[in-house]
């Protein structure tokens, strides 16, 4: 894992040379997707949902497998990994009000059941 990051320089990251900030719900891109603010894992961090995908693209904020735990099923990323775990955790109501069928995980498998049920198990577990 180490070797991988150093070589794809994940601890050197090449600058930000412009950023451009949104508080408009809508993107206009393809799929016009819907962002969901979900600050935890970073302070940032956002969720795309796709409704007429039904999918929700939850990215860190929300995952089935912990890269840092090795654990399976609905959670958050370790506390190791994640700005303010609290904050993560009240994040995923956003997620849950898009009503997606299917999520796509930052890490794990894909969730076909329901994004309720997979922020419900989540919250369950708390914080690692």
């Amino acid at each position: 894992m180490v070797t991988a990051f150093v070589k794809n320089r994940a601890w050197w990251p090449r600058p930000i040379e412009e950023v451009t900030r949104t508080r408009t719900a809508e993107l206009d891109v393809p799929g016009r997707s819907q962002v969901v603010f979900t600050p935890g894992h970073t302070l940032s961090h956002c969720a795309f949902h796709f409704a007429e995908r039904d999918t929700v693209t939850a990215g860190d904020s929300l995952v089935t497998l912990n890269p840092y735990r090795g654990t399976t099923g609905a959670q958050i990323v370790s506390n190791a990994a994640t700005a303010d775990p609290d904050r993560a955790l009240e994040s995923l109501d956003g997620l849950a009000e898009t009503g997606a069928r299917t999520v796509l995980v930052g890490h794990g498998e894909p969730w076909t059941g329901g994004v309720e049920r997979l922020v419900r198990t989540a919250k369950a577990r708390g914080p690692s």
